[in-house]
């Protein structure tokens, strides 16, 4: 299970309205309930872009691949679809839903019929739209267009865009996008992803109001880190005393932890308490 918990920074409310925060990445066992991987990002960071990076550390530490990850809307893409499709993990995710910027006026991606192989797409008229390029400053979206001599005599133009030509702008991975909608609509989909709340949420709850995790300490990347790997571990702990089965996934999960936990606070120790440069005042 996967899924990401905003925490902002311990501040008097006083007259700042705009507070730090960070987001806390945390990968728990779907039957245990034990945490076994974590990372800190920043508050306004894209937790898409946390999704590979988190489950890979994790199934490191625990040298083992998961069947499939359940994480929640923010994590689902065509390509975090096709990178867990790679690492051979089934992603449970709602995949987002096909939108334009006018609402419901004109037609979605999602009605146009894409080919992989001949890298094309088919609208709903049957005309053909040719890729174009990269989307500027985009470099992971693609663009597709139709020709303009067509476009413009169409007869279902005016519900497809008000342009001379339609344009579409795709991930990279639209063809794993189209893959994980269809999938997203299975019974066995559905299945796995409503038992990802009662185990993330539930973890999330518990370190919230009984282990301090509502707000941050200190102010600072590591500092959030260190606070996070203690939560773990005290939580850890109490799996550990209260589960009798799956003692092993609990003692490597305490050992990562704990690892990670002493490496920042020694690092963290050295950075404090080491001797200033010397200044030489003229």
């Amino acid at each position: 299970m996967l899924a990401s918990l905003t925490v902002p920074i311990q501040m008097p409310a006083l007259v700042i309205k705009l507070e730090p925060g960070y987001k806390q990445h945390t990968v728990a066992d779907g039957r245990s309930r034990v945490i076994v991987g974590m990372s800190v990002t920043a508050a306004n960071s894209s937790e898409h872009d946390s999704a590979v990076g988190v489950i890979d550390k994790a199934v490191r530490s625990l040298k083992t691949i998961p069947e499939a990850v359940c994480a929640d809307a923010a994590y689902a893409s065509g390509n975090n679809r096709a990178s867990f499709d790679e690492r051979g993990i089934r992603l449970v995710s709602p995949p987002p839903k096909a939108r334009t910027y006018t609402g419901d006026k004109y037609f979605t991606v999602e009605e146009f019929v894409y080919d992989e192989i001949g890298d094309v797409f088919t609208c709903p008229a049957g005309e053909i739209l040719k890729y174009i390029g990269r989307v500027k400053d985009r470099p992971n979206q693609r663009r597709y267009a139709g020709l303009r001599r067509v476009c413009r005599k169409c007869k279902l133009k005016d519900k497809c865009t008000k342009s001379d030509r339609r344009q579409l702008k795709v991930g990279v991975n639209h063809a794993a996008l189209i893959l994980f909608q269809a999938e997203s609509r299975t019974e066995s989909f559905k299945k796995l992803y409503r038992s990802r709340a009662p185990v993330i949420e539930g973890v999330f709850a518990e370190a919230k109001e009984w282990h301090g995790l509502r707000r941050a300490w200190r102010r600072g990347m590591a500092k959030m880190q260190q606070q996070c790997l203690l939560i773990a571990a005290v939580i850890n702990y109490k799996r550990l005393a209260t589960h009798t089965n799956g003692c092993y996934r609990v003692l490597s999960a305490l050992k990562t932890a704990i690892g990670y936990l002493f490496w920042h606070f020694s690092s963290h120790l050295w950075n404090e308490n080491r001797p200033s440069p010397q200044i030489n005042r003229i």
